[in-house]
């Protein structure tokens, strides 16, 4: 049964999701940085705009840890089995 685990599309792209993240993350925060420095505005929104990208960086990093996680695995496993019992 934990065969049809690993076929599911998302369990072996996370690793690969969370590093297109990072780097489009990379790239694109310095450009959100230098424009909002150089526009001259007075409320610096920029740090705001990447500390709020920084968290999800970080929540896409504990998803793609966990979810390759074998425990984490076996729990999903059994809360679906007790899903299916419910119905």
């Amino acid at each position: 049964m934990e065969k049809n685990i690993l076929l599911k599309p998302g369990y072996l792209n996370s690793k690969k999701s969370f590093k297109t993240h990072l780097l489009v993350f990379v790239l694109t925060a310095p450009v959100i940085w230098l424009i909002g420095h150089f526009t001259g505005s007075t409320y610096q929104w920029h740090y705001w705009e990447i500390a709020a990208w920084t968290k999800g960086l970080q929540f896409h990093l504990v998803q793609a840890i966990v979810s390759k996680s074998e425990t984490f695995q076996k729990l999903k496993l059994w809360i679906g089995s007790k899903m299916h019992l419910a119905k």
